[in-house]
């Protein structure tokens, strides 16, 4: 979350998101989920992981949320992006 990197930074999540905004053009919401999204592609590609085990590893509440997660950003669910990468 973007309060998580904030507090690391030991900055407001407000002047977070004006810093990330001004110099990539982009929210730190939308870099985050492109790096989860990445990282998700990854650890699908790896047969041998569940994805109630990729969901875990990228520290989604459940399997569902993550699935929710990939479908908006993947416009497809986990399970058909393994089948279509076998």
């Amino acid at each position: 979350s973007v309060a998580f990197y904030a507090d690391k930074l030991n900055i407001s999540n407000k002047y977070l998101i004006e810093i990330v905004k001004k110099a990539s053009g982009k929210t730190p919401h939308e870099i985050i989920a492109e790096f989860l999204l990445k990282e998700a592609y990854v650890l699908l590609g790896n047969p041998e992981l569940s994805i109630a085990q990729v969901a875990f590893k990228l520290h989604f509440n459940s399997s569902a949320a993550f699935g929710r997660f990939f479908k908006k950003h993947a416009s497809i669910t986990p399970s058909t992006y393994r089948m279509q990468q076998n």
